[in-house]
Parts: C-alpha cells; structure tokens; sequence
C-alpha cells in the first residue's frame, strides 16, 4: 500500500471486504433480518444472502461516492439503501 493514494488505498480495502466480506460486518445485519422475519416485519427466503446484498449495496454507493470525490448526503444514502432494503424484504 506505500505509495498508493487514498483513492488506491480505498480500493484494494474493497476489492478485500468485496472477496471476502467480514463476518464481523455482515452478522448483526443477517440476525436483524432474521429477526424481522420472525417477527413478520420482513420477509427473506435466505437472510444471509440478502444480508450480503445490503451489505455489498452499500459499499457500492461508498466507493461510488469516494472515487468521484463528492460525500453522498443522508438524503442520497438513504434513497439509493434503505429504499432498495425496502423493495427486496418486503418490510412492512
């Protein structure tokens, strides 16, 4: 990573995270769709999946927003998430 530069170095930590996405990061997001789907407020065929969609969603829109050098704002973040989340489980 020496002599790379920010934007490079956010790169390969993606490129990394993206073949090998974090347990760490992923879990508490498949367990809070599963248990949405217990409590009948989402609905998942396969919520570790889904949980690395979002998951790979939302670093998508981070390394969109890093390599063009423009910050989303909450709004942008929240159209381009949370309204794709909503879509696919179906969370009523």
């Amino acid at each position: 990573m020496c002599g790379q530069s920010p934007i490079e170095r956010i790169h390969a930590c993606v490129a990394a995270m993206i073949a090998s996405p974090s347990d760490e990061l992923v879990a508490p997001l498949r367990e809070a769709i599963a248990h949405g789907c217990r409590s009948g407020c989402v609905s998942s065929r396969d919520p570790d999946g889904d949980a690395q969609a979002i998951f790979h969603l939302v670093l998508g829109v981070f390394v969109t927003h890093t390599t063009i050098g423009r910050p989303a704002s909450r709004k942008e973040l929240e159209m381009a998430v949370m309204g794709t989340i909503r879509g696919a489980l179906s969370v009523r």
